[in-house]
């Protein structure tokens, strides 16, 4: 008789790495004893680690804060996959995130073939700031025309001079402001009309200059009025193969224009025949581009999130999330499936 995806994975120890240390959550040390603890835990993508718990995997839950991650490799050495799809608020400290990639997870994995990390915490590296979008506008991705502010230095004067100059240069108003280390629509700001900035634009546009650390820039991004009547749609890879697609939109009566949570955004899902024309194409070259750059196997998830151009209605990338976004897998359980004998894949991802 033939080893299923999930007797294989029953064999394997497996570390979902968070940001925040829970007093209920199971440590890095001790197992949990029931499926239920990780339910309580205030993460996404739980479903996935309690279907592995269940499945017979050894999972065990850490914050990359944790002493005994941070201080030695010895400790995370201990297991055979470590996963990032519980990384929430990994944005809150993207110094020390960053920190935790370079001098401990990526030697890490260097020196330990065997380790599987998903994703790559190269090509997580790469993703923790959205200036990868310059790489995928050099590439000639569609991609939303952005510039990026470079805080230090920059007053609001300068600020406002910079959004002028953006509009001048071809970009449509309104403009959307936003950090480029960010996630779920926090501090995002829509500047209506940006030949004259209003109190609130003003007041945004002074409370991104003052964000705390000195990681990241202010991004400058023409708006496309068709996420309000469109929506964002919002493309999942497992393994490098398209598996299935949602569209976000906006709060119903067509007042409030972000399609995140916490702005009251619906999430339906839809069959790929629903996708807009081209998006699948999108998908499958980023694939392979990411495959290329970073090597096989290195980017075991994906989500690719993008909206309709208003001129002709071509797809155009908002965002690449190769590290903590919700990928709905646990509403069907052949995408579990599928995730797991991503997770199986042998071999070391090697760099282009």
């Amino acid at each position: 008789m033939s080893s299923t995806p999930f007797d294989l994975i029953r064999q394997k120890t497996i570390l979902f790495l968070t940001t925040k240390e829970y007093s209920h959550a199971p440590s890095i040390s001790d197992p949990y004893s029931e499926p239920a603890n990780i339910a309580s835990l205030p993460v996404q993508n739980k479903a996935l680690a309690e279907t592995l718990a269940l499945a017979g995997a050894d999972v065990r839950f850490s914050s990359w804060k944790f002493p005994a991650a941070a201080s030695t490799r010895a400790t995370l050495c201990r297991f055979d996959i470590i996963l990032f799809l519980c990384c929430d608020g990994y944005v809150q400290h993207i110094e020390d995130f960053l920190r935790f990639l370079d001098q401990t997870l990526i030697p890490l994995q260097e020196v330990l073939p065997r380790l599987r990390v998903v994703n790559d915490p190269r090509a997580v590296r790469w993703n923790a700031a959205k200036e990868y979008l310059h790489d995928l506008q050099d590439a000639r991705f569609r991609v939303c025309r952005t510039e990026f502010l470079q805080r230090a230095g920059c007053g609001l004067e300068g600020f406002k001079r910079a959004v002028e100059e953006f509009v001048a240069g071809g970009a449509r108003t309104p403009v959307v402001l936003k950090p480029s280390v960010g996630a779920s629509g926090d501090s995002v700001h829509l500047v209506r009309d940006p030949t004259a900035f209003t109190k609130e634009d003003l007041e945004r546009m002074e409370a991104m200059l003052g964000l705390p650390g000195i990681v990241g820039s202010v991004m400058i991004q023409e708006f496309q009025a068709t996420v309000k009547t469109v929506g964002e749609y919002s493309l999942v890879y497992v393994g490098g193969l398209f598996s299935h697609a949602t569209v976000k939109r906006p709060k119903a009566g067509g007042a409030e224009w972000s399609v995140n949570d916490q702005y009251r955004g619906g999430v339906v899902e839809i069959g790929k025949e629903e996708l807009p024309k081209g998006a699948m194409e999108v998908g499958e070259r980023l694939c392979e581009w990411l495959r290329k750059k970073f090597g096989e196997g290195s980017v075991g998830y994906m989500r690719l999130d993008g909206v309709l151009a208003e001129d002709d209605g071509g797809f155009v990338i908002g965002e690449v999330e190769l590290i903590e976004p919700e990928i709905w897998l646990a509403k069907d359980q052949q995408r579990v499936e599928r995730f797991v004998k991503c997770l199986l894949e042998e071999g070391k991802p090697q760099a282009a």
